[in-house]
């Protein structure tokens, strides 16, 4: 299985079996992502 496929097998873990560390990245993660802006000519990609 290839690493960006992983996401497929988190649905058979339990939540409380994520090492807690996984939820500080994926936080971390998600506050830059939210940081994140528009190019000025509006094109996203």
């Amino acid at each position: 299985m290839r690493k960006t496929d992983y996401h497929v097998l988190a649905q058979f873990v339990q939540a409380e079996n994520f090492d807690p560390e996984i939820g500080k990245v994926l936080d971390n993660v998600n506050t830059v992502a939210g940081r994140a802006v528009a190019p000025p000519d509006g094109n996203d990609e």
